[in-house]
């Protein structure tokens, strides 16, 4: 399993900013996709990754468009201009957790 994860990491770390399809990292790690998703949200909760889902005013549209992921460590990301997005939205995400502990609500 830890291997696995390993791979998980490995894999995340060399595409940030695009389009989480759990279905296609199942294939790639040859594991259950519910392990992948488990997997995931652990990364999610050591603070290694972060998911930005669609925001769309009707919640139709919001569910058509997959979530994208980032990394909360950027330094490691060699394509510039996926560092500097990675950049940008760590940089909103700490702005909305700002927000949010001020009571500026979600």
């Amino acid at each position: 399993m830890l291997p696995s994860v390993e791979l998980l990491v490995t894999l995340l770390q060399e595409r940030p900013g695009t389009i989480v399809s759990f279905n296609r990292l199942r294939m790639e790690l040859q594991a259950n996709i519910a392990s992948v998703r488990l997997w995931f949200s652990h990364l999610e909760k050591l603070h290694h990754c972060f998911l930005v889902s669609p925001y769309a005013g009707k919640l139709e549209r919001g569910l058509r468009h997959a979530a994208k992921f980032y990394l909360c460590d950027w330094s490691g990301i060699k394509d510039e201009e996926r560092r500097f997005e990675n950049l940008a939205a760590c940089a909103l995400r700490r702005w909305c957790d700002f927000a949010q502990d001020w009571g500026q609500g979600r």
